[in-house]
């Protein structure tokens, strides 16, 4: 390399040396400039933050006291409902046991005459096969009484053969 080559690098180096010592001062001006922005604007994010923050709670309290109020009306409506239909409720189950009352009583004397009409056909019946068995009895009776009667001469007879024969 030549020196005049050598000179305009040297001057060169020694340009960029400058401009960069002079982009390096730029640089920590600008950092330290944007270091305290950084820091303000930081303040102020918070500083809006707690303030946010603080209507928040402030408003979450409002609506909470609203919710529990509204809460508080409706139970209480909601009761006043309840009792108005428990009564009705109750109202409605006596007038359906009082009609099942009168309907059982009802049923129960129409079973009573039912089983009285039909107890007594039943005796009427039960007369009438007694009857009937005291008929066939008898017929039974006598002619067991005739068997035996026929049994009895032969018996008779037997012996009078028997004692024929002994003597």
């Amino acid at each position: 390399m030549d020196a005049e080559t050598s000179d305009a690098v040297g001057t060169l180096r020694a340009d960029i040396r400058r401009v960069e010592a002079s982009l390096s001062a730029e640089i920590h001006r600008v950092e330290s400039s944007l270091g305290g922005e950084i820091r303000h604007v930081a303040s102020s994010l918070r500083d809006e933050l707690r303030e946010l923050e603080s209507s928040l709670r402030t408003a979450m309290a409002e609506q909470g006291s609203a919710l529990r109020a509204e809460m508080a009306e409706q139970g209480s409506a909601l009761r006043a409902e309840i009792a108005d239909q428990g009564s009705a409720l109750r109202a409605e189950m006596a007038e359906q046991g009082s009609a099942l009352r009168a309907e059982i009583a009802e049923q129960g004397s129409a079973l009573r005459t039912e089983i009285a009409e039909q107890g007594s056909a039943l005796r009427v019946e039960m007369h009438e096969l007694n009857d009937d068995t005291k008929r066939h009895m008898d017929i039974v009776a006598e002619s067991l009484r005739d068997d035996i009667r026929i049994i009895a001469e032969g018996v008779v007879s037997l012996s009078a053969k028997v004692d024929s024969l002994a003597r």
